[in-house]
């Protein structure tokens, strides 16, 4: 087979947009869910950690103080949390069984955030103890969980649509470089030949990830709950409702990650299955050459520039082997130094191979050579 450089498509990026927007609802989702069935029982399970706020901060205008204390809701908001019409509040709050004295410069009645606290549990939950509070939340917990764990047959056919566009794409590609190498009918075995397998695999780990996303949510919402009514040394700064808030943007971004992650390990999988189907068993090496590459001394993260694999040299080629005593951080390895050196499908580094690793841009160019080279040493 002639010699030829060869650099595979690199993301998808119409296939990840719909995988991230079709994440991004799942998201979105659980921030409905816990807004309308977890929160109400969270503002009741904070008192405790407000009360501690307003004894360690000073009160400062309508935004008051930093914490669990903060908040001031609208109307519809009060509404919406005690799951009441918009008039029966502003008809509470003037008959003063709702405090509402402080408003905004629109002139908008903002309620305490404590106010709707003590409301609704005099009305929903009778006056019950922590403990009683705690028990009515992790049965509401419990529900939602099942419920998202129903929707996994939902999650791996958004998946699976993502990924046969992605093995389409990886095919285009593949075939615009090789078809006059090899010729049309031998294509079509090589793109069969374990595709199918890869394919599932894909299918299955994102799937499992996206998954993950609800219940990891969940689990850490449950663990801040309880974290913060019986203590145990749990803190967070800002107390328990800024720690559900954050853990909202975390789960937004690891949503984000997902999508991008599982697009370019897809392609990748896609083209090592296609080039061990030619005969190549080795690879070059390639990485992006820039300052986001793992492993740059002109980078951000200086530590991972001193994680380097263990060369076997052969001329001018220097061959991985799994040598014993390398790096085998499954994280990010040093990918620069990777650059231009040989491996062997059959013997991954230990964050796997090229596009393999999280986010990892990197690529694996076909081996022209044959196995007799490396039979020298220097």
């Amino acid at each position: 087979m002639p010699k030829f450089h060869y650099k595979p498509s690199g993301f998808d990026e119409s296939a990840e947009r719909y995988l991230r927007a079709q994440i991004d609802k799942v998201v979105r989702r659980l921030k409905r869910d816990y807004e309308l069935y977890l929160k109400p029982i969270v503002l009741l399970l904070s008192e405790k950690g407000r009360e501690q706020a307003k004894e360690r901060e000073e009160i400062a205008g309508i935004a008051g103080i930093v914490g669990d204390a903060v908040e001031y809701f609208t109307v519809p908001e009060t509404a919406r949390l005690l799951g009441i019409m918009k008039s029966d509040v502003i008809r509470l709050v003037i008959k003063k069984k709702l405090q509402g004295s402080i408003r905004d410069k629109n002139k908008n009645l903002l309620i305490p955030q404590n106010e709707v606290q003590r409301y609704f549990l005099e009305q929903n939950v009778g006056g019950k103890t922590e403990e009683e509070l705690l028990e009515i939340f992790e049965k509401r917990l419990k529900i939602l969980m099942q419920k998202y764990d129903e929707m996994q047959e939902g999650f791996r056919k958004m998946t699976e649509r993502a990924m046969k566009q992605i093995l389409k794409k990886s095919y285009r590609n593949f075939e615009r470089n090789f078809k006059n190498q090899i010729g049309p009918d031998l294509m079509k075995i090589i793109n069969k030949e374990g595709l199918k397998e890869q394919l599932t695999i894909a299918i299955t780990n994102c799937t499992k990830l996206i998954k993950s996303i609800p219940q990891k949510y969940f689990d850490q919402i449950q663990q801040g709950v309880v974290g913060s009514v019986f203590g145990n040394g749990w803190s967070y700064e800002g107390g328990l409702q800024k720690y559900i808030y954050d853990l909202g943007h975390s789960t937004r971004e690891r949503a984000a990650l997902i999508a991008r992650d599982q697009s370019g390990k897809a392609m990748s999988s896609f083209n090592q299955a296609r080039l061990e189907n030619c005969g190549f068993k080795r690879y070059i090496w390639r990485c992006q050459d820039d300052k986001r590459t793992a492993g740059n001394p002109n980078g951000e993260d200086k530590e991972v520039a001193k994680k380097k694999l263990k060369y076997r040299k052969v001329g001018n080629l220097f061959v991985y082997e799994g040598n014993a005593g390398t790096d085998t951080s499954k994280a990010h390895g040093n990918h620069w130094d990777r650059e231009g050196k040989l491996f062997s499908w059959d013997t991954p580094p230990p964050d796997g191979h090229p596009g393999m690793g999280i986010q990892c841009r990197c690529y694996a160019e076909p081996w022209f050579g044959n196995e007799s080279q490396l039979m020298g040493e220097d």
